[in-house]
């Protein structure tokens, strides 16, 4: 109770603060959730529950509305009016206050005077809708927006067995989609390090040892946020970037206006995982190799491949350790959080097929097709886990 009324602590107000709390926070809070869930399944009537479920992409489509017109960038200065907001983002005013009603209802925006002299204010929700939030989503929300047109294509691909990504993109595969249209990888790889306020970097950093290596090499690292986060957190670190060749350019620029005291430590290579020889090579063994939400984007069999070539890169110096922070389907630990993992794994398979969350024994078996065996599986402080193995 003493957290819940202080709601202007920084534990409401950035995420990565509240990996100070206990445990016991996550597991109540992940328990209310659970409890959440059953009552809406058992308390309200069936057809109620089941079209309010149905109609949920109404509301999610407000959300992705409301983000990509800028409301809550537009109120970060103080509140307007619904004319005044209108103004500002060149939209229709009817409209855009009828969006903002089903906001309010949402948390999105909160109200304050009578309907003639109305005044939207920027809410603790939509906040994080704003690039300068210490946990900005917008550009995350924005990926989801610019997956929703796929999900209208789930039930054909169901029928067919056919990527629905694909179907919607007429047979392009989402990779092969945002390489004809950059503007779509742009905001791919901005959604990428908003990921690390869903997940934020410190739930890793609180549930895993990264001051025991001496270098880590984070394999598809995108623009290197979390690199530069275990750089800053551990002094004797030293980091090796590696994506593919556009991303890497982009990286460098990013380090070097933004990361400039880090960057003496850090150094880049570019090329497909998939590629023999490209992953760089471990020099000693007291290196880690990360991977972060990567393999949940392959199948298997392409999982397989990519570990495998993780693990040529390790070659004879055994000592190193490879560490995977994932989500982890049906695991004994945060149960009660289920739901979302197993809905993020429908969403791989929308738009990649055979892509998919795994479980624990499916990992396992990955792992053990591609020379390595997993040694430790942790829960973090979100909806992610860090599971760790080392080379055999």
């Amino acid at each position: 109770m003493l957290i819940i009324n202080r709601p202007k602590s920084a534990y409401w107000q950035d995420w990565n603060d509240s990996q100070k709390a206990p445990w016991i926070f996550w597991h109540i809070g992940a328990f209310w959730y659970r409890v959440q869930e059953l009552l809406g399944n058992y308390v309200l009537p069936a057809p109620q529950r089941v079209c309010d479920m149905a109609s949920a992409f109404f509301r999610s489509q407000v959300i992705i509305t409301v983000n990509e017109l800028g409301v809550p960038e537009a109120l970060e200065a103080g509140p307007k009016t619904g004319q005044q907001l209108a103004q500002q983002l060149g939209v229709h005013r009817d409209y855009l206050e009828r969006v903002l009603a089903v906001a309010e209802r949402l948390k999105l925006v909160s109200v304050t005077g009578d309907d003639a002299a109305k005044l939207y204010h920027l809410t603790q929700l939509s906040a994080v809708l704003c690039q300068s939030h210490p946990n900005s989503v917008k550009h995350m929300v924005g990926l989801f927006g610019d997956h929703f047109p796929a999900f209208a294509y789930l039930t054909e691909g169901v029928r067919s067995g056919q990527t629905p990504y694909k179907l919607y993109a007429k047979g392009l595969s989402h990779w092969e989609h945002m390489q004809q249209q950059p503007e779509l990888y742009t905001r791919f790889n901005k959604a990428m390090t908003d990921f690390n306020n869903l997940c934020p970097i410190e739930s890793v950093f609180s549930a895993y040892d990264f001051g025991q290596f001496s270098r880590i090499v984070d394999v598809g690292g995108g623009l290197g946020a979390f690199a530069a986060a275990a750089l800053a957190q551990c002094p004797q670190l030293k980091g090796q970037l590696f994506d593919l060749a556009h991303v890497i350019k982009e990286a460098k620029q990013a380090w070097s206006s933004q990361r400039k005291p880090l960057l003496r430590r850090m150094s880049f290579s570019s090329g497909s995982f998939f590629e023999p020889g490209k992953v760089p090579a471990a020099a000693s063994n007291s290196e880690v190799f990360t991977m972060r939400q990567i393999l949940h984007d392959w199948s298997d069999a392409d999982s397989v491949k990519i570990l495998k070539q993780v693990r040529a890169a390790i070659g004879s110096f055994t000592g190193c350790k490879l560490v995977i922070v994932e989500s982890v389907l049906a695991s004994k630990l945060m149960r009660n959080t289920h739901t979302p993992r197993a809905t993020g794994d429908v969403h791989m398979m929308v738009q990649y097929g055979d892509a998919r969350e795994r479980s624990e024994a499916q990992f396992e078996q990955l792992l053990a097709a591609s020379g390595f065996r997993m040694s430790r599986l942790l829960p973090t402080k979100s909806l992610f886990f860090v599971l760790e193995a080392v080379p055999v």
